[in-house]
C-alpha cells in the first residue's frame, strides 16, 4: 500500500482492501465476546475517538512531543504482554494483571490517536492523508481490542 499511496483510484482501492482483511480478525475476535460487550465497547471506541479528534481539532495542540513517550509506552505494552505470555505457559496470571494490561493498553491507543490526529493536522499534506487514515484506522482497531478486554465477557 505504501508503494501506491499517491496514485489515486489504485490508493483508495488497495486502503478499502486492507480495510477489509484487518476487519476479518477483528470480527473472528468479537465473535468469541457477548454481543451487548461488543455493541458497548463499539459505543466507547466511537465516544473516545470522536471526543479526542475533536479536542485536537479544536485547541490546533500540536503534539509531536508526546513520540518519544509514545514509543517507550509501546515498548512497554509489548514486553508486559510478552511476560504475560510466558508466565501464562508456567503459572496462573491472576485476573487482575490482564485488566492492568488491558487498561495500559487502552490508555496508550488513546494518546495515539490524539497524536495521529495532530500529525494529520499539522504534518501530512493532502497527498498523504492514506497514511494518516491507517494511522488513524490502527489506533482504533487496538484501542477497540483493549476496551474489548476491559468491557467483554467471552461466551
Amino acid at each position: 500500500m505504501y508503494c501506491v499511496r499517491k496514485i489515486f483510484p489504485l490508493n483508495l482501492f488497495m486502503l478499502s482492501c486492507w480495510t477489509l482483511l484487518v476487519s476479518w480478525p477483528v470480527g473472528m475476535i468479537c465473535s468469541a465476546y457477548q454481543i451487548h460487550a461488543v455493541l458497548l465497547t463499539l459505543g466507547l471506541t466511537l465516544f473516545i475517538l470522536l471526543s479526542l479528534s475533536l479536542i485536537v481539532c479544536i485547541t490546533q495542540a500540536r503534539l509531536q512531543w508526546m513520540a518519544v513517550g509514545l514509543c517507550l509506552g509501546l515498548v512497554l505494552l509489548v514486553l508486559g504482554s510478552l511476560v504475560t505470555t510466558i508466565m501464562a505457559l508456567v503459572v496462573h496470571v491472576p485476573f487482575w494483571w490482564h485488566y492492568i494490561i488491558a487498561s495500559f493498553g487502552a490508555l496508550l491507543f488513546s494518546l495515539f490517536i490524539m497524536y495521529d490526529t495532530s500529525n494529520i493536522i499539522h504534518t501530512h499534506k493532502y497527498s498523504e492523508w492514506i497514511e494518516g487514515a491507517v494511522a488513524l484506522y490502527l489506533d482504533t482497531i487496538n484501542l477497540f481490542s483493549f476496551l474489548l478486554q476491559l468491557v467483554g465477557s467471552r461466551r
